[in-house]
């Protein structure tokens, strides 16, 4: 499946991203950006209301607004019959979500949500190593992400970002929100959480600059360990890793550079990946292969909404937590813990 009409939702860093993405793949498609803010220079064709985008009728559609937008637009195009790439997370909240699970499934559609760091070629062999525990079994995970928000995107007021305004579904426990999404993806869901969050920094922003999280998971053997993650906007030097502590040693995965390393006990070192090995970008082109891949096939994508549900329940244990002041129990949104 080639698609014929592709729409692009949003102006911003992402939308733009994958405006490029989709052109670079599908050449001869005709590709157009939803913007109700007006049109812009650097898209060739933009629609401004919701009636012309009704007479565009996209087959595929990238969401890429703001985060508390994602599910209302979503709904809109799901009714139009347009398979669905949206931007992580998927919303701040999950009101609205099971309308659009209805909608999937009555009209047959795909959605994907852009977890892309899943397409990191030393993603697929660090989860591989864990599965053959290499390490052993594992006792301890220690995650860290940061990088100061002023320098994350060149050019932008970081002011006027999505990362920086509350009402547009900000803060570090969405928008680093990919570190939720592996430690699921790796560990499986997490029984409790306990979360302390706040603003650090002299930053303009209404968000929190910054997280530290303890999460009780469950090991290969159906023991109890935690997982650590330290989350912020505050860092000068950018930061994003991943160290797993097993019985038999420890690895260590740098998502900046796609390094893995495993040391042993008598502390030498067996690099598994050359660092610098992996491009970012590739990861976004993968992600478009893969839902059009999943709609000529019938299949779901690497990343289903459901996946992405979790990630969003996670998030809200935290702030629950964090206004408790206490450890709080996880469930999924039927009441029913995910094992």
């Amino acid at each position: 499946m080639n698609p014929n009409r592709i729409l692009i939702v949003g102006t911003g860093s992402m939308g733009l991203r994958h405006f490029e993405t989709a052109r670079k793949l599908f050449p001869y498609a005709d590709i157009a950006v939803y913007s109700e803010s007006g049109r812009s220079s650097e898209f060739p064709r933009t629609l401004t209301s919701k009636s012309e985008v009704e007479v565009f009728n996209p087959e595929i559609s990238a969401i890429a607004n703001q985060a508390s937008r994602h599910i209302e637009t979503a709904i809109f195009l799901a009714n139009l019959g347009s398979h669905l790439l949206i931007e992580k997370p998927i919303s701040p909240d999950l009101e609205g979500i099971s309308e659009l699970i209805a909608l999937q499934k009555r009209k047959n559609l795909k959605i994907l949500v852009g977890y892309n760091l899943r397409y990191l070629p030393s993603f697929k062999i660090f989860q591989s190593l864990l599965k053959e525990e290499t390490v052993g079994r594992v006792l301890d995970v220690r995650i860290e992400v940061g990088q100061l928000l002023e320098t994350w995107r060149p050019g932008r007021d970081y002011r006027k970002t999505t990362s920086a305004r509350r009402v547009d579904g900000g803060g570090v426990l969405r928008e680093l929100s990919h570190e939720f999404d592996y430690l699921l993806e790796f560990f499986g869901f997490p029984l409790w959480v306990i979360a302390s969050m706040g603003k650090v920094s002299d930053l303009e922003i209404d968000v929190e600059d910054i997280a530290h999280l303890i999460l009780g998971m469950k090991n290969q053997d159906g023991a109890e360990f935690m997982a650590t993650m330290n989350m912020d906007f505050i860092r000068r030097d950018k930061r994003r890793n991943c160290s797993v502590i097993g019985t038999d040693g420890t690895l260590e995965w740098d998502l900046l550079s796609g390094g893995i390393l495993q040391r042993t006990s008598d502390s030498s070192e067996l690099q598994v990946l050359q660092p610098n090995q992996e491009n970012v970008s590739d990861t976004y082109i993968v992600e478009w292969v893969d839902l059009v891949n999943a709609i000529k096939l019938d299949v779901e994508p690497t990343n289903s909404i459901q996946n992405s549900i979790r990630t969003v329940e996670v998030i809200q244990a935290c702030e629950k937590s964090q206004n408790q002041e206490s450890k709080v129990q996880l469930t999924t949104i039927t009441g029913v813990r995910h094992d």
